[in-house]
């Protein structure tokens, strides 16, 4: 949703593939979000063969980088006060919410 509707690529943390970045991060949750965030490079690096549509495929996704993104997805979400089960809409709000106030 993030990327799609701003055609972004940004470093940082994200949920489900949007980019949060790291400002503003509750400085007592930033060293788990980087933590499962180099879990999720970690995962990415054990497959250098792969493309990433290959690793990000529904189907093809390998196990490891899955729970790598869920333990992020989770743990961005709690610092940011969101419910883990938030969807993609509520995501993209918040986050338009967020950048907004950085302005």
């Amino acid at each position: 949703v993030w990327p799609g509707a701003l055609g972004a690529r940004g470093e940082g943390v994200g949920v489900r593939g949007k980019s949060v970045g790291t400002r503003g991060v509750n400085p007592k949750h930033y060293d788990l979000i980087t933590k499962t965030a180099q879990a999720i490079l970690d995962a990415r690096a054990k497959y250098p063969d792969s493309s990433l549509a290959e690793l990000y495929s529904e189907t093809l996704m390998p196990v490891e980088l899955r729970r790598a993104h869920r333990e992020n997805d989770a743990a961005v979400c709690r610092d940011y006060g969101w419910p883990e089960d938030i969807g993609d809409m509520d995501i993209a709000a918040g986050l338009f919410g967020l950048y907004e106030r950085m302005k």
